[in-house]
């Protein structure tokens, strides 16, 4: 879908009028609506008439409550911070991308949306081939620390490498180099929340690493624009104060994604670090623990009620 809007609206605005490229979007906003309705449909029909397709656990199918903010250990804190910095570096670059390469590189507009749709068309075939390689071979965390540090390299070269006016070779790879950091991410560093966390609060685990990278990526941009504002008779190097603060955030995410490696080594389960079967059975250990304890916090209610 973004890459598909990337080439194409820029066309659409160019060959027929902007409004034209408007309507297409409101067109696919109405149709995630009804795609939306009807998931909601599915659901309330497997709810209420086959109970019988429901799985359901009392003990994780419970409201969020501010007390169990306690179940997110350091390790949930460091797998949010490093998502929501390194995202930081991706989504709001591509607010200014098309432009950037118009300019530095002299592409015309359609060419620059056709540049920047390359990372996502590059990124959806990689994705199956990066998870089953992490299912393979375990060490999830490596995987992200590469994932994480590959984003400010990446940033760096369209700092420094110099123009070639006209050609689009450079653009793309580099939007090739931003796919492949967002699939090795993406395929890695969410899925990790699963082995850090109580899975009574996973949802509100997940839900707290959206809302928080949400947040990230409405404030970015929005320095971003500022930036843009007040430096654009600067030229390009408006564009490289824009890419500094990409670089410093994928810095930061490096960062702390060293520290949780570390920090998962020495003090958590160690899951994210070795392979695919040492990880296996370190899981099932770990639900072992946690269904003996939910079974003793059960007894223990069922004392306090009686």
């Amino acid at each position: 879908g973004s890459s598909g809007a990337f080439a194409l609206l820029p066309w659409l605005a160019a060959e027929r009028e902007v409004t034209s490229a408007i309507w297409f979007g409101v067109g696919m906003c109405f149709l995630s609506f009804v795609m939306t309705v009807v998931l909601w449909g599915f659901d309330y029909w497997a709810e209420h008439k086959r109970p019988d397709l429901v799985v359901s656990n009392p003990e994780t199918d419970q409201p969020f409550r501010l007390r169990d903010l306690k179940k997110f250990g350091l390790e949930v804190w460091f797998c949010t911070f490093v998502i929501v910095a390194f995202y930081c570096t991706i989504y709001p670059f591509n607010g200014i991308a098309k432009n950037f390469f118009h300019d530095k590189w002299g592409i015309t507009l359609v060419q620059a949306g056709t540049v920047v749709s390359a990372y996502t068309f590059f990124a959806a075939g990689v994705s199956p081939i990066v998870g089953f390689a992490v299912d393979r071979a375990g060490r999830a965390l490596v995987f992200v620390l590469v994932g994480v540090a590959l984003s400010p390299i990446i940033h760096t070269c369209m700092w420094l490498l110099p123009a070639s006016q006209g050609s689009t070779v450079v653009p793309v790879i580099l939007m090739l180099g931003i796919g492949l950091t967002l699939t090795m991410v993406s395929c890695t560093a969410w899925p990790a929340a699963a082995y850090v966390v109580d899975h009574s609060v996973l949802g509100s685990t997940y839900g707290l690493i959206t809302a928080l990278q949400n947040l990230g990526i409405a404030v970015i941009p929005t320095l971003v624009g500022h930036i843009r504002d007040t430096t654009q008779q600067e030229g390009n190097q408006s564009y490289y104060y824009c890419i500094y603060l990409f670089i410093g955030c994928g810095l930061a995410a490096v960062l702390v994604c060293t520290i949780w490696l570390l920090y998962h080594k020495k003090y958590g389960s160690s899951a994210l670090l070795v392979n695919a079967a040492a990880r296996d059975e370190i899981m099932v250990n770990i639900t072992k623990q946690q269904e003996k304890q939910a079974e003793i916090n059960k007894k223990l209610g069922e004392l306090k009620e009686t």
